[in-house]
């Protein structure tokens, strides 16, 4: 399962009225670097909406300006649903390999904030987005399969979302190296380390 995981900042409110529906996430410690991690309160209540009508719910002074979201990998399909949530004005870094532009809701309506969206994989030199919400903290969100985010327990996250179902990842194996292994099952008694 792929879900997007916070850490550290998402978008909040510092107001704990009993009006507001507050998550928060117990205090971690994390050894290196020595960091403790939190789920800021969250409170973001959409209006009624009209059929069909493009109706904004504001974030700004909820969220940061722009929220920044790095992905796994290129852009490619399973990262659609994101990208829809950036505006026509839309703007592409080729050198950076970022995308960004104005966070859009339901019908098209401004939110009021920012989107950024990383690619991750070569773009980052194949470090995980787990890795790298732990060494920059501009990024917001970051996408985390199941078994990276179980590599990861001594930097934990929260997860958030999972927009798929089922993770669709595949195991590669060179077979001039292992002439011998032609399932999954085999690997494992060839004693190959899988990560």
């Amino acid at each position: 399962m792929i879900s997007f995981s916070v850490l550290a900042t998402a978008c909040g409110s510092d107001d704990n009225s009993a009006e507001d529906a507050t998550v928060e996430a117990p205090a971690t410690t994390v050894e290196a670097p020595a960091t403790t991690v939190a789920a800021p309160p969250t409170t973001v209540e959409a209006p009624p909406t009209t059929e069909g009508a493009a109706t904004g719910t504001s974030l700004k002074g909820i969220c940061p300006d722009t929220i920044v979201i790095q992905t796994d990998w290129f852009p490619e399909a399973e990262h659609g649903a994101l990208y829809e949530l950036i505006g026509d004005d839309y703007k592409v870094d080729g050198d950076n390999n970022v995308v960004s532009g104005s966070l859009i809701g339901s019908g098209g309506a401004s939110t009021g904030i920012g989107i950024e969206v990383r690619s991750g994989g070569p773009s980052v030199g194949f470090q995980g987005p787990d890795a790298q919400m732990y060494t920059d903290p501009s990024i917001t969100m970051g996408y985390s399969g199941t078994g990276a985010a179980a590599t990861f327990a001594k930097t934990p996250l929260l997860s958030v979302v999972a927009p798929l179902e089922k993770n669709p990842q595949i195991i590669l194996w060179d077979p001039a190296t292992y002439p011998d292994v032609k399932t999954i099952d085999d690997l494992g008694k060839a004693g190959v380390t899988l990560n």
